[in-house]
């Protein structure tokens, strides 16, 4: 500012703020909890999962329970009013509410639905309405709106590409400008890729942006549905995780007398690391008899199973081929192979002569067979 009085320099200064470290005083307020342990209240996360793994169910159940503050899977809630944006299927969150109605028997409350395949990537269109309803419709409220949900990421992208980074910074911009806004909590729903392993689809710039990242996974022998915190910038919950199971609740009759259900959330206690490992161990110990059992049956009815995974013959895909794995995925037995393998169950070996020469026809023995012969 040297050479220059105060309003000259207010006059041409950049319209962009700054602090310098001798005034910056960290409050220890600004770091505030929705949902304690998960989410920051102001904050933007991800929910994702594979199609059925119960993400939207799982994040309504919090959202109906935050305008009474009831506690949500053992966690904390503040009493704020919740809205959802139920761009992907609208009927199925009134069936869902009215089973959390029917099973707590109490009145939710301050919970909105927006039942609209909503704009986001227009900041002058849907992005601009979605605000301003939801600034009006606070001063009827109670309490302020504290979680804003968008069900689903796919659903309010029209004509865009989730893979594009210019495209999927559209949608964080709009998330930003909602909560910013309106202050509160902006959560998007959203989908793994084709591959589960590598997290939620599309492109990284949506990951990077957000505050927290949720993935919702189903253990369809067990029931359980398992949310794990897989990113968490400002508190130390990364790598948590909470556990519900589903129980259906009879809501009434089709037209053909058939019933209707909707699903209410139950918390599930996380079992020990003990108890942990030994149903890791049992789901192990399960999936190599599988594998055992189908190698031999696969024998006995003429084929000859390879350990070579490109093969049409791999012993995996044949169990599942020939239905000799009901309840296993190809990845559990392609583990159980693996396994077997390395224990020297198996190995490959000679198992034939090719038709017409003496040429050894190479394949995957049984070792323990082999011993006894």
């Amino acid at each position: 500012m040297a050479g220059l009085d105060l309003d000259t320099y207010r006059a041409v200064a950049p319209a962009v703020p700054i602090e310098w470290a001798p005034t910056i005083v960290f409050d220890p307020s600004s770091v505030d909890e929705l949902i304690e342990d998960v989410l920051v209240a102001g904050g933007m996360s991800v929910w994702y999962g594979e199609p059925g793994s119960g993400k939207t169910t799982l994040l309504l159940d919090a959202m109906l329970r935050m305008p009474r503050a009831k506690p949500w899977l053992g966690k904390r809630i503040q009493r704020r009013a919740a809205v959802l944006v139920a761009a992907e299927s609208p009927n199925s969150v009134r069936i869902r509410l009215e089973a959390f109605r029917r099973q707590h028997g109490d009145d939710i409350g301050s919970f909105g639905l927006i039942p609209a395949p909503l704009n986001l990537m227009d900041p002058s269109a849907d992005v601009d309405h979605l605000i301003d309803l939801i600034i009006k419709e606070e001063k009827r409220l109670p309490v302020p709106v504290g979680l804003i949900a968008v069900d689903t990421v796919a659903r309010v992208m029209p004509g865009a590409n989730e893979n594009a980074g210019e495209d999927m910074s559209r949608l964080v911009a709009a998330g930003d400008r909602i909560r910013k806004d309106t202050g509160a909590h902006v959560a998007f729903i959203h989908h793994t890729g084709k591959d589960a392993s590598k997290g939620a689809r599309g492109h990284s710039s949506l990951k990077g942006a957000i505050d927290t990242e949720i993935e919702v996974t189903y253990n369809k022998s067990t029931g359980i549905r398992t949310l794990e915190i897989t990113k968490q910038r400002d508190l130390s919950t990364e790598g948590m995780k909470l556990m519900a199971r589903f129980v259906r609740i009879e809501l009434g009759l089709n037209r053909w007398g058939k019933p209707i259900t909707g699903c209410v959330v139950e918390p599930v206690e996380p079992a020990s690391p003990h108890i942990e490992a030994l149903v890791k161990a049992e789901g192990y110990r399960r999936a190599e008899s599988c594998v055992l059992a189908g190698f031999r049956t696969l024998r006995e009815r003429g084929f000859e199973p390879s350990d070579k995974p490109n093969s049409n013959d791999y012993l995996p895909k044949q169990l599942l081929a020939m239905q000799l794995a009901s309840g296993f995925s190809l990845e559990a037995l392609r583990d159980a192979m693996r396994r077997l393998m390395s224990a020297r169950t198996f190995e490959r070996g000679v198992v034939g002569k090719y038709a017409g020469n003496r040429t050894p026809r190479m394949g995957l023995v049984l070792v323990a067979e082999e011993c006894t012969k």
